[in-house]
């Protein structure tokens, strides 16, 4: 799932399906294999807009399976516990729009805090290629072709 130990990733897991009943290390298996599907969207949330040979039910239940006896975890029970996890899009279904003042207070924050990465963290303005095309960035390394 990345560059980090087993207890970390299924820490992420833990956070990212929002189990709050029961300790880490006492995810189900069908607990661990939403956290895996969830974490694969999110990190590879553009494969399914690209092809159709993502993965399956049974290669997300195995890379769970693994994860468990990756980190140690006992008697780890097959099924159960899906109704503790919480929905997938939480601010998308609350009943009322973000109040105007908070969105304007963000915003004033971020303007706010501008300055300080481009001026004092010396980040400049480039574009860099992705599989995408273009992309804007600010960045605090050279240029590639800056540092030739």
């Amino acid at each position: 799932l990345g560059f980090k130990e087993p207890l970390e990733n299924l820490a992420e897991i833990w956070a990212m399906i929002g189990v709050t009943a029961r300790p880490k290390e006492r995810l189900t298996i069908d607990q661990i294999t939403e956290g895996v599907r969830r974490v694969l969207s999110f990190k590879f949330a553009h494969l399914p807009q690209i092809t159709d040979n993502v993965w399956s039910e049974e290669q997300a239940r195995g890379i769970a399976r693994a994860l468990a006896h990756d980190c140690g975890l006992q008697d780890v029970e097959e099924h159960g516990g899906l109704d503790e996890i919480c929905g997938t899009g939480l601010t998308s279904h609350i009943p009322w729009q973000t109040p105007g003042w908070l969105q304007m207070a963000q915003r004033m924050g971020i303007a706010a805090l501008r300055p300080v990465f481009l001026n004092l963290w010396s980040w400049s303005s480039r574009y860099v290629e992705t599989p995408f095309g273009k992309m804007h960035i600010y960045d605090s390394m050279p240029n590639d072709s800056e540092s030739k």
